[in-house]
């Protein structure tokens, strides 16, 4: 037995249906705010997604993923304070945890549910990884100057890391987060986001995953604001730990008049010596 698997196995547990991606939809298309006109095909399947406060122990290097404390200085529900103030501080904390010597940051994604407004994502309710590495080389061309591109892209490794939290408590539709480790290459299937791998060169392309038993799932219950969930998406060292899979599901102890879920995430691209 693995160490994931054993793991896994001491662990509590609730089960949810999830959305995989049906296995012989090798290739698709996602409009994220459009979701009707996507061409995805799901094929559910339950999962079990182990308590990972039990657990405990997991890293992103061995897992790919990690939860860390952080209390932001930043009111996160104010785009403006986002964009500096806690932009610096998720800077900070990636270069804390990996030694990463440059941080580049995007796609800011607030998600509510339900959401009265309108004006935010829903959660993602399909397993999937975001970017894959060409997606990433590319909004690195598009982010900065193409002296600073070079500068960047020529450094020894590249990787493209979520960080996700809970602007109040989470109750409902909270995040699971497959262990890396248990994700193998023919669960892959290649999905573009929004159309936009046909405008070259800045396609946008990542992942959507069909169900592999093998996989170990993980949540944190109610995560709390001042926690922030990293997950590791992409790394151009192959030889490591990465393709974090994840999606939002149902908890099935989340009570009825539970708060809505409140999130932000931030991507990050950072780089090594």
């Amino acid at each position: 037995m693995t160490a994931t698997a054993a793991r896994a196995e001491a662990a509590p547990y609730v089960e949810a249906s999830f959305n995989y991606i049906a296995p012989d939809c090798h290739y698709s298309i996602l409009y994220e705010e459009e979701r009707e006109a996507s061409t995805l095909r799901f094929e559910p399947h339950v999962a079990r997604i182990h308590d990972g406060r039990a657990a405990g122990g997991f890293t992103l290097e061995a897992n790919g993923f990690e939860l860390i404390r952080h209390e932001s200085a930043a009111d996160l529900f104010d785009p403006a304070q986002v964009a500096t103030t806690y932009r610096a501080e998720v800077e900070a904390i990636i270069k804390e945890k990996t030694g990463a010597t440059d941080v580049l940051m995007f796609g800011e994604v607030l998600r509510r549910e339900p959401d009265p407004t309108g004006k935010a994502y829903q959660p993602a309710r399909s397993v999937h990884v975001d970017f894959d590495e060409k997606t990433v080389r590319n909004f690195v061309r598009g982010m900065v100057s193409p002296q600073e591109a070079d500068r960047l892209l020529a450094k020894k490794r590249i990787v493209l890391m979520n960080l996700w939290r809970g602007l109040t408590t989470v109750e409902r539709a909270p995040l699971a987060v497959c262990d890396a480790s248990t994700i193998a290459a023919g669960d892959l299937r290649t999905g573009d986001i929004g159309g936009r791998a046909a405008d070259a060169p800045w396609g946008w392309t990542g992942y959507n995953i069909a169900h592999n038993p093998a996989h170990r799932w993980w949540w944190f219950p109610r995560m709390a604001p001042d926690e922030v969930l990293l997950f590791k998406l992409c790394d151009s060292d192959k030889d490591r730990v990465q393709l974090t899979a994840h999606t939002a599901f149902d908890d099935p102890a989340s009570a009825l008049d539970a708060s809505p879920r409140q999130s932000l995430e931030v991507r990050t691209i950072s780089f090594y010596d």
